[in-house]
Order: C-alpha cells, then sequence, then structure tokens
C-alpha cells in the first residue's frame, strides 16, 4: 500500500519534471536532483519490499511453531 500512496506518484512526479529541460546550468542541476531522487526511491522500494517478505517469512515460520 505504502508503494502505491508514496512511491509511485513521487516516481511518476519525478519522470515528469524531468520532462521540462532548457539546457541551462539550473536545469542540468535540477536533473541531477532528480536522478538522485529516483535513485534513493528506487532503493527505498527495493528495501521496503525485502523487509515486507521476510516479515512475511518469520511471521508465517513463528505460526507454524506455534
Amino acid at each position: 500500500m505504502r508503494k502505491k500512496r508514496e512511491l509511485e506518484p513521487l516516481q511518476k512526479l519525478v519522470d515528469e519534471c524531468k520532462m521540462v529541460a532548457d539546457g541551462s546550468p539550473q536545469n542540468e542541476t535540477f536533473n541531477q536532483v532528480l536522478d538522485d531522487i529516483n535513485l534513493y526511491s528506487t532503493k527505498a522500494d527495493k528495501l521496503l519490499t525485502k523487509v515486507l517478505e521476510i516479515e512475511s517469512t518469520w511471521l508465517g515460520n513463528l505460526i507454524q511453531r506455534i
């Protein structure tokens, strides 16, 4: 849910903002910041996915023991 509510809209917005280009130095800097935001949001998405997988596995193992 968090992915659809927060990460996907952020990544979509970053992609839309990158379409605006005027070739200025400020625009190049802005695009670099957008690339960094996209990189970190992708890493956050992967990390959250792994955490959820681990939690579900851990919870499943705990329930089986009981």
